[in-house]
């Protein structure tokens, strides 16, 4: 086992742990904590699937990684978990607001390209104008401490792939990646895995995904023995069933398109956008500055990634989904 790998890993697991958790159940209980009051909750499950999925249009749209909707994700439920996050509870309308924020936040801190924010006010068809997202912005920086450089799952798998044995092929890695995202993907949308950790998504993700591809099952019990020590995670076979059944079930949704685009993929010029972006978010999560100043002015004019302002404005044309404020609830 490599010592380095397994330092990191322990790194991102103390972060997570520490800093990063997602804990508690802001829709089930209508309490934060004992010193506040009883909460009249305005939006359920289906609210924040419809927001993530908005997320996940949008990013797919502009070409960025999945992983920026991740970090989204985990800033939204642990700000609506804090005293500040009261009243996007209370109201549909800042619930969307501060998921379009989070959003804004994300890119911002994992990106290349930086939107403005003019531009998220014209993704809500108006609903909300620029300055409105900016205040959120700081509000949910204020609500989560400036911590905003949360371990990921795919950071885990990028970490938890390195310490496969040598007899597992390159090309099973770059499987496995693909058949990872999906996971990742559903862990993020489905409001059941708000407290399940993002190195357990990872490990479950990456067991999952090398029974798809067939892996020897005593090879495949030694590598889940190896993932959970490394990873400090329970043993594999101590996680609950449906947890790990949900995470195995997008697999066999979408498994023989994936494994095709990611034989395409290994034989062409370049990997995942997620592993493009191994080498800059593995550096973000092996230290604990989460200092949110890199990034903070707005780059309407930048045009990396294939992104500039022509896609911006492209953007704001067709990405104000038809329907109510955001495409999403009224």
């Amino acid at each position: 086992m490599e010592p380095q790998i397994t330092t990191t890993i322990e790194a991102m697991r103390k972060q997570e742990e520490n800093f990063y958790a997602v804990r508690g159940d802001y829709l089930m209980s209508h309490k934060h904590g004992d010193d506040m009051e009883d909460l009249s909750i305005s939006v359920d499950y289906a609210n924040r699937e419809s927001m993530t999925e908005w997320s996940y249009k949008v990013i797919d749209f502009l070409g960025f990684g999945h992983e920026t909707v991740e970090i989204a994700t985990n800033y939204f439920d642990r700000f609506l978990l804090t005293p500040q996050g009261r009243d996007a509870l209370r109201c549909p309308k800042l619930f969307q607001l501060a998921n379009m924020a989070c959003l804004y936040l994300s890119v911002k801190m994992n990106e290349e390209v930086v939107l403005d924010s003019k531009f998220m006010s014209n993704l809500s068809n108006g609903l909300f104008a620029y300055d409105e997202v900016e205040r959120m912005e700081l509000q949910v920086l204020v609500a989560l401490q400036w911590l905003v450089n949360p371990p990921t799952a795919f950071a885990f798998i990028r970490e938890y792939l390195q310490l496969l044995p040598p007899m597992v092929a390159k090309d099973m890695k770059t499987k496995t990646m693909a058949l990872c995202e999906p996971q990742v993907q559903v862990s993020v949308m489905d409001y059941n895995f708000i407290n399940v950790p993002a190195s357990t998504v990872a490990l479950l993700a990456v067991m999952n995904s090398l029974k798809v591809l067939g892996m020897d099952s005593i090879l495949l019990s030694h590598v889940g023995s190896l993932l959970s020590y490394a990873s400090r995670v329970m043993d594999i076979d101590t996680v609950r069933e449906d947890i790990q059944l949900t995470l195995y079930e997008a697999t066999r949704d979408c498994s023989s398109s994936i494994l095709l685009t990611a034989a395409a993929a290994s034989c062409g010029t370049g990997a995942s956008t997620e592993n493009n972006k191994s080498n800059t978010n593995k550096n973000k999560n092996n230290n604990n500055n989460n200092n949110t100043t890199k990034n903070t002015t707005t780059a309407t004019n930048s045009t990396s990634a294939g992104c500039g302002v022509s896609t911006q404005e492209k953007m704001s044309q067709r990405a104000t989904f038809n329907g109510s404020p955001c495409g999403v609830f009224s």
